[in-house]
């Protein structure tokens, strides 16, 4: 047994509390997280520092509010003089890695939606270091780490340490367009599979979601397997040499908006093909929303659910309409 302990942390994109079997999903089936809740914690009330991605994974990292840390918005990113709590796990010893997706900084180049607005009359703009409370100069290139135009650059790797992470294997962004280190390891294994990228080469569907569509890639070729792959073989490194490591998995198709993408729109049976028959959930309804009483997580036999949606990283399975619940 190692004589400190090993930390994992998984973070499911885009995900309501509610859209998990654990908590009462009246359909969606999600097994390995469900047996994570039976074995720990389950929270009834427990409130995000920012519902907006950045400033809250950064209140992750540093255990601080936005209006301290900083990244009040997306488009700021995480200064470089911030300390993590990876930073002091790295300090004392342990092996850090980040699987997945960071989004710690931009991974779009583009400009700011909302323009700052002129200096009133009679009044000047600060120079350009001294515009915010502290002097970090956010257009320096460690900045632009996760954007397009950096892994544009052959043999392009993020720069270590990385918030404390010595290990990086990146995803950039969402969806099968995921890039980083991705766009790497799908080559390898799929020199053509570039074609079937992004919602232009997407399969036909006769249906509107946001941020969804039909994925042409296999799921063996899928960014999920990516993660699950390159997370398995740091492990298996880590454990051999010390025993002793932290990893940040950041499942950003674990389980997400974008798992329509792959997993419930490209079933024979699926959730969108048989949208009239799901039932309405509180949070449509405007109810409020309550922990579930009862062991709602396991109340389908694991017989129903198909074996390559438990083995998926717990992307949705579909189930029939009318099967007992």
């Amino acid at each position: 047994m190692s004589k400190h302990p090993n930390f994992i942390l998984f973070i499911t994109d885009q995900h309501r509390a509610d859209f998990l079997g654990c908590y009462g999903h009246l359909v969606l089936r999600t097994p390995h997280i469900d047996s994570v809740a039976a074995k720990g914690t389950m929270f009834a009330l427990f409130y995000v520092a920012s519902p907006v991605c950045m400033p809250n994974r950064t209140s992750l990292m540093t255990g601080r509010m936005p209006s301290v840390h900083g990244v009040r918005s997306n488009g700021i990113p995480l200064s470089m003089n911030a300390v993590t709590f990876v930073d002091l796990l790295r300090d004392a010893s342990y092996h850090t890695a980040l699987i997945g997706k960071s989004h710690l900084q931009n991974f779009t180049s583009w400009p700011p939606i909302v323009k700052r607005r002129p200096a009133r009359e009679g009044y000047r703009e600060p120079s350009g270091d001294l515009v915010q409370a502290l002097r970090n100069d956010l257009s320096h290139r460690a900045y632009e780490q996760e954007t397009p135009e950096y892994w544009n650059v052959k043999d392009a790797r993020i720069q270590t340490p990385f918030y404390g992470f010595d290990h990086i294997s990146l995803v950039r962004a969402h969806g099968d367009e995921a890039g980083g280190d991705y766009d790497r390891w799908l080559a390898e294994r799929a020199p053509k599979a570039k074609a079937l990228l992004g919602p232009k080469n997407s399969l036909a569907h006769d249906y509107t979601v946001s941020q969804a569509y039909r994925t042409a890639i296999p799921e063996e070729l899928y960014p999920t397997a990516f993660i699950g792959d390159r997370a398995q073989a740091y492990l298996q490194a880590a454990d051999a040499v010390t025993g002793t490591w932290c990893g940040w998995r950041k499942g950003v198709e674990f389980a997400s908006a974008n798992l329509l993408r792959d997993d419930f729109l490209r079933r024979p049976r699926t959730l969108v093909e048989h949208r009239e028959a799901l039932p309405i959930l509180p949070w449509r309804t405007g109810r409020a929303w309550e922990l579930p009483t009862g062991n709602h997580a396991f109340s389908i036999p694991i017989s129903r659910i198909s074996h390559r949606a438990a083995c998926a990283a717990d992307r949705a399975s579909s189930i029939k309409p009318g099967t007992p619940i």
